[in-house]
């Protein structure tokens, strides 16, 4: 037994067991701060996606289908031995297009127009595409919806009509608008077989 008998070791040994607890104490500690750091990170995953989710559906319920059909398109060719011929127009130059709606969606006018070919002449051209709405076009239905079968004729018709001013091969379009304006997605094509009539004479 060291010198000084049991008194000298129970300093030494108190010591050692206060440094045991201390350091099981820390470890603790550590292993409690782990586990509550694990539960934070999860609580925020679950957060953000929900969050995600709810700002995803959101935006989808916002997003306004486009409608599809299928579409199409009848020219008349302008001949000069019906009478006097508009300015520079020659046999065979487009006087008029037949749009018919051949199936698929059914789709209110007042979100279509066409432009690329088309154009409205009040004494010279003003480049502004055609709404399906218009009244001086030449329509098969009545209630503002093109259904299948249902067509549109567009033919210069007097000042403030719209021309057909394209070129041959230049692209006529028609154009969906969504509601209040936000979109516009092309959803037919049609390549002009030969040139319209542009009629400059008003």
């Amino acid at each position: 037994m060291p010198a000084g008998g049991l008194e000298s070791l129970l300093p030494r040994r108190l010591t050692n067991m206060s440094i045991r607890a201390l350091h099981s104490d820390s470890e603790d500690k550590r292993g409690v701060s782990s586990v509550i750091g694990v539960i934070l990170m999860v609580a925020i995953t679950v957060i953000l996606a929900a969050v995600i989710g709810t700002f995803v559906i959101g935006t989808g319920d916002s997003v306004e289908e486009v409608p599809q059909a299928s579409w199409d398109f009848e020219i008349t060719e302008y001949d000069t031995s019906d009478g006097d011929a508009p300015n520079d127009a020659e046999t065979g130059d487009i006087d008029q297009i037949t749009i018919t709606h051949n199936g698929g969606d059914s789709i209110d006018d007042s979100r279509l127009s066409v432009s690329g070919a088309v154009e409205y002449y009040d004494g010279s051209y003003t480049g502004d595409p055609v709404p399906l709405s218009d009244g001086s076009l030449t329509k098969s239905y009545s209630d503002g919806t093109l259904t299948s079968g249902d067509s549109i004729t567009i033919a210069h018709d007097g000042e403030d009509s719209p021309v057909i001013t394209g070129e041959k091969g230049d692209e006529l379009r028609i154009v969906y608008t969504t509601e209040g304006g936000g979109n516009s997605n092309v959803i037919a094509t049609f390549e002009m077989p030969a040139d319209g009539i542009r009629d400059d004479s008003g």
